[in-house]
């Protein structure tokens, strides 16, 4: 029972990734793979979607849950949270570049035309925004950068990435092309938030607090109260 955790993600990250290609097979427009605009809005997407299944695995990573220690050699955690994080800024990049280009070509506009049109679409500022603080937070985590740091701001900079991640979320359900157009992508997409969310939830807040709680009460017993 206790290796079930280890097998959720996984099984929903490949769940997802098959619903994209499915998706993509199977648009409205015919399968997007027959035309150059198409195949770049499915790989935008796939990139967005890649991008999301990332910051949900540092999420993980950062969860202080036990049954995440397994996966990895003995200290190796951390490197992987800081290797990843290196690799997620650049799908997070082809994301909003694939898609601009797609819709360029669909409505025969240039790259900078269609790209100012899309940043008044809703929630694409906020994503925008969400963006900037992560390149921002990947930046001062590279060595050379965090050396010359105050830990203060490099802490400061990591937990504004939960606001980050926030504003992430509203351009996803507002404009993802998966999440609104698939019914089951949409229940795997929630089901992956909610596992990664809870995780998150109960490894830096809940089982801490029970801990502290269960101490105290346990010194107070023995101090005879």
């Amino acid at each position: 029972m206790k290796k079930i955790p280890l097998f959720i993600f996984p099984a929903g990250i490949i769940a997802a990734i098959g619903l994209w290609l499915f998706n993509s097979l199977n648009s409205p427009m015919g399968s997007l793979f027959d035309y150059s605009a198409g195949r770049l809005l499915a790989f935008g997407r796939l990139a967005g979607i890649l991008a999301s299944l990332g910051i949900l695995a540092q999420l993980l990573l950062v969860s202080r849950v036990k049954w995440i220690e397994p996966l990895f050699r003995s200290g190796r955690v951390t490197s992987a949270h800081h290797f990843e994080g290196l690799l997620i800024p650049l799908v997070l990049v082809l994301h909003p570049v694939l898609v601009v280009m797609a819709s360029a070509a669909q409505n025969d506009l240039s790259f900078f035309a269609q790209f100012s049109d899309i940043l008044g679409w809703e929630d694409v500022l906020a994503a925008g925004a969400g963006m900037l603080i992560f390149f921002a937070a990947v930046f001062m985590s590279l060595t050379p950068v965090k050396k010359r740091l105050n830990y203060k701001v490099w802490r400061v900079s990591h937990m504004m990435l939960y606001a980050g991640f926030g504003l992430f979320i509203g351009h996803q359900l507002e404009l993802g092309g998966d999440i609104n157009g698939n019914f089951y992508f949409a229940m795997v997409w929630y089901a992956l938030y909610g596992f990664v969310l809870l995780t998150l939830a109960w490894g830096r807040f809940i089982k801490p607090f029970w801990l502290a709680r269960r101490r105290g009460h346990i010194a107070f017993q023995n101090d005879g109260g």
